[in-house]
């Protein structure tokens, strides 16, 4: 694909690989059974085109009179605010073919519609949006007449176009293959264009592609897939005996390695795995028509299991008043999901358990916070259940429970050097500051202030 300015002509080309990301569970835009084939992108600004290159060629086609009339049908991505105007194709001289018919805003929606004969040879589509609109666009090709969505055009189709004669969208009988202007009316106007291409066919099939590793074990928040098991495998759904290139190594050329589609359409490759590395792969797809798909991700090996590194609580075994916030340190981040009701607990003098304001993750997920209102001065227990806890592989925390008592004292700040020291050394403070004007502070009696 290019992008250009539509003002003044400038071009300016972009990597169609780029434009080309699509999830494992790749979006399907498939509105009627005659599409052969599916672009999507976006026009990334009200000045610009987006150009899409195609090839009708013989080995793909058969011309029964040397030309053929294909649909292309433009609709805005879901959000989308684009608006797309009326197609433009050239032929490789950059002539403009002129459309045997034409519409924008098909049906009142953020569509658009050309239909137009063509004879072999390369081709430029120009996508553009309408009143300055901007956005992500689907584009589906059709062939005009293959009512029944067989990819040929037969008297099959005639006497299904004939059949939905007068039908509207909506109606039992009414065909979306069969309607060739999209105009939501069978009419003799369909019929017409069946007569045209009367014997034409195609052998193009819409393209797809999924690929990522099996089995996977978790994601990461940024969408890192995580995977425990070294033996991960990268498996892969496209068309049958296509060639499918690899990026393995991330620098986005797609030099790796390549296999072929087995007759189900299924690949595999044994990636290189080291533990805690994070590895981006690609996998690119392309037919001779134009289409080209790419699928990315990123993958981590992890099969180590988290830690308990420590806590707040192992500091001191008091806290001034005001103190309502316990904290958990991991070696690495932990999935929020795997927190249970009574994972985390504090319990007062009195044994009520206090319920708290907040759990949070902070540190990237590695330091676990539970966040109550300044708590009381009085004793406290916390205990810490551990089990279930588990990193974002599905790696489990080790079992048990951790129990940890502590002391509200009624002060502001207090003394906490076990072995005494000066006033006027901020580590001998349990605030680490010293004590300001009007604090409360507290000194036990075996303390040593010099």
């Amino acid at each position: 694909m290019k992008s250009r300015s539509r003002r003044a002509r400038r071009h300016t080309v972009i990597d169609s690989r780029t434009l080309r990301v699509e999830n494992l569970e790749q979006r399907r835009l498939l509105a009627a059974d005659n599409i052969f084939a599916q672009f999507s992108g976006s026009v990334p600004s009200a000045a610009a085109e987006e150009q899409i290159a195609i090839s009708v060629r013989s080995e793909d086609f058969v011309l029964r009179g040397g030309k053929t009339i294909l649909g292309f049908h433009i609709q805005a991505s879901s959000g989308s605010t684009l608006d797309p105007a009326v197609l433009e194709i050239l032929d490789d001289s950059q002539n403009v073919v002129a459309p045997r018919f034409s519409l924008a805003d098909v049906n009142g929606q953020q569509s658009s519609l050309v239909v137009a004969e063509m004879a072999t040879g390369s081709y430029t589509l120009v996508v553009s949006g309408e009143n300055g609109s901007a956005g992500e666009y689907a584009l589906d090709v059709f062939l005009v007449g293959d009512a029944d969505g067989n990819r040929q055009v037969d008297r099959d189709d005639a006497n299904l176009i004939r059949g939905s004669f007068g039908a509207q969208a909506g109606d039992p009988d009414y065909r979306l293959e069969a309607d060739t202007n999209l105009d939501g009316r069978i009419t003799s106007q369909d019929l017409s264009e069946w007569v045209h291409n009367n014997g034409d066919a195609t052998s193009l099939t819409p393209l797809t592609l999924d690929f990522g590793p099996v089995p996977t074990s978790g994601m990461l928040p940024d969408g890192t897939q995580l995977t425990s098991d070294p033996a991960t495998q990268l498996e892969g759904l496209t068309l049958p005996g296509f060639k499918v290139n690899l990026d393995t190594d991330g620098d986005g050329l797609f030099d790796d390695a390549s296999v072929i589609a087995e007759p189900d359409g299924g690949f595999v490759f044994d990636p290189e795995l080291i533990e805690g590395e994070v590895r981006s792969f690609a996998a690119e797809v392309s037919d001779s028509f134009g289409q080209h798909r790419v699928t990315r991700f990123d993958l981590a090996l992890d099969t180590t299991a988290p830690l308990l590194v420590g806590s707040n609580l192992d500091a001191s075994d008091r806290f001034a008043r005001g103190f309502h916030t316990i904290e958990w340190e991991f070696s690495e981040a932990i999935d929020p999901g795997t927190i249970a009701a009574d994972t985390l607990r504090l319990f007062d003098e009195s044994a009520n358990e206090l319920n708290p304001l907040n759990i949070q993750f902070v540190e990237g997920g590695s330091t676990l916070q539970t966040n109550y209102g300044a708590l009381a001065p009085g004793d406290y227990g916390f205990l810490f259940k551990r089990s279930g806890l588990a990193d974002y592989a599905g790696n489990p925390l080790a079992g048990g429970y951790v129990i940890k008592l502590f002391t509200v004292v009624d002060a502001t700040i207090f003394w906490s050097s076990p072995v005494g020291g000066f006033w006027d050394d901020p580590a001998n403070w349990s605030t680490g500051a010293l004590p300001g004007p009007g604090g409360d502070v507290l000194i036990d009696p075996q303390g040593i202030v010099r």
